[in-house]
């Protein structure tokens, strides 16, 4: 790389990098906001993991975005999980755009129930197990009344509905024999997933598109988190802040812009285009999280010189190493109030793609929980689960 842009490199480093004082700052201010809710929800989820399962086929639908996924699942008498059905389509394409105003909560899922037709015999009753991953509270097992929308998402009117009602409606009009019977956010769907295959399970995270942590607590409930709207003591860089332009929503969810993948694709993004203006590097491609993932494999293709590849390998690293050490601070606040000596095991599930493709963001997690708790950190494993928040929709029928 030529000098120059290896200056500028460094500067962004600097600028972006989390220092360990800043680290142990933020690992307070969660933890006390984790009490005082000023921007933490801390959402009860009224789900107790003490699975009743019963043999049998059911639904799962994952609405987590703009690509929705539904599953006919069938449940063997020992417990085993199988798909029988697999289907994922989109909320917004070229002739409709689902997360706009121009639609209701009710389209929304009448596009849902649409589809599930499609996959299950009309003849047959199903109860249906659903992940809405977009901030609501929980009244009940089947009562979510919705917060806020989030995820590009514009439907306005569907503030203050409550979505497994909408949801049901919805499939009545389409005269199915399909009730939902639990609806959970995917993180919570996660953690389900991890207590019923492993062991000392109490952390789950979501590293995808966005962003969110929940645990069980005390009690044995399953406490949605909602930390993508966690924002105090987070050190912004220039790049960080060009965000809020496009997007003044994102101000209320920063703690997901800076570990998001949606999100960090197009800070890189930012970057790179701020390189081609100040004449350091000539790159003419879109980048996002996906070009990020190849980058640190060595696979981008031969549209990208030989120089831009080693400076988004290099802008993949930065970005990845603070959404770990942003994830491990939160790791750690929750720790601090449930095992804060670490007296037992802990198993934290992981599902998304940032955490799915990019071995180097793994090991940052492994390496900022060795360096917090030294020798302590072998009482603390972090594993992935495919699928962990679909898996989970239809666990959540059983609990």
């Amino acid at each position: 790389m030529n000098v120059l842009l290896t200056k500028e490199l460094e500067r962004i480093e600097n600028e972006i990098d989390i220092t360990e004082y800043q680290f142990q700052k933020i690992v307070k201010t969660f933890e006390t906001d984790m009490e005082n809710k000023k921007m933490l929800k801390m959402l009860h989820t009224y789900v107790f993991p003490k699975f009743d399962v019963t043999p049998g086929e059911y639904l799962a639908v994952d609405f987590g975005g703009t690509n929705v996924r539904a599953v006919l699942y069938e449940v063997t008498d020992k417990n085993k999980i199988n798909v029988k059905v697999n289907t994922s389509f989109k909320l917004k394409d070229e002739k409709h755009d689902y997360t706009s105003n121009k639609y209701t909560l009710s389209d929304v899922f009448d596009v849902i129930a649409k589809e599930i037709g499609k996959i299950i015999d009309k003849d047959k009753e199903y109860l249906l197990g659903h992940t809405f991953s977009f901030p609501t509270e929980f009244r009940a097992k089947n009562e979510a009344i919705l917060l806020d929308f989030s995820k590009g998402f514009d439907i306005r009117e569907a503030i203050g509905n409550d979505v497994n009602k909408t949801f049901y409606e919805a499939l009545k009009k389409r005269k199915l024999k399909v009730t939902p019977v639990n609806i959970i956010n995917d993180t919570v769907a996660t953690l389900l997933t991890g207590k019923f295959y492993y062991k000392n399970v109490d952390i789950a995270v979501i590293t995808g598109t966005g962003h969110n942590i929940c645990y069980e607590n005390s009690e044995g409930e399953l406490i949605n988190v909602e930390a993508g709207a966690f924002s105090k003591d987070l050190p912004l860089s220039f790049y960080d802040l060009m965000h809020f332009e496009e997007n003044k929503k994102i101000r209320n969810n920063v703690m997901e812009l800076l570990t998001g993948g949606k999100y960090i694709g197009k800070t890189a993004d930012y970057i790179i285009k701020d390189f081609n203006e100040l004449g350091v590097l000539k790159c003419e491609n879109e980048i996002d999280g996906r070009t990020l993932t190849l980058a640190l494999i060595d696979e981008l293709d031969g549209s990208f010189n030989k120089e831009t590849k080693e400076a988004l390998k290099y802008i993949a690293k930065i970005l990845l190493r603070r959404a770990a050490k942003l994830v491990v601070a939160e790791i750690v606040a929750i720790l601090n109030g449930l095992d804060s000596e670490l007296k037992t095991s802990h198993t934290i599930i992981f599902d998304g793609s940032v955490y799915e493709k990019n071995e180097y963001f793994k090991e940052c997690i492994t390496k900022y929980i060795d360096d917090h708790y030294g020798s302590k950190s072998q009482k603390i494993q972090h594993v992935f689960v495919k699928d962990a928040s679909n898996i989970g929709a239809l666990l959540s029928i059983f609990v």
